[in-house]
């Protein structure tokens, strides 16, 4: 497997609903949630979402996902053409983008 292919593979696992969980305001779990910023090995933090509310294909929360959405500012040229002024994200950024930008910035931190 390619350092690539790992990467999307940790993503998947990252976006994969049954393991996201959250406190909700009454302190219930909920799963299937909004997922924490990916981070970087040198600390560049990507959020990355996907789920039938966002700009990702397939659109659901099902996966897996060859398109997502990435909420925030970052100052990354290639996802430039992906980026939503309304919105302030970035819509339908193909998996394997993100993928070779979080190797540019020395892939995942583990334990993430």
């Amino acid at each position: 497997m390619t350092q690539l292919e790992e990467i999307i593979e940790r993503i998947d696992e990252h976006l994969d609903p049954d393991k996201r969980k959250f406190k909700s305001y009454n302190g219930d779990m909920i799963t299937g949630g909004i997922e924490r910023p990916l981070e970087c090995i040198d600390g560049t933090r990507i959020d990355i979402q996907a789920s039938w509310l966002r700009a990702c294909t397939p659109r659901n929360g099902d996966g897996p996902w060859t398109h997502v959405q990435i909420c925030g500012f970052l100052n990354i040229p290639e996802l430039d053409k992906y980026w939503n002024e309304p919105s302030k994200e970035y819509y339908q950024v193909p998996i394997e983008l993100v993928a070779e930008v979080i190797l540019q910035h020395g892939g995942i931190k583990d334990g993430i």
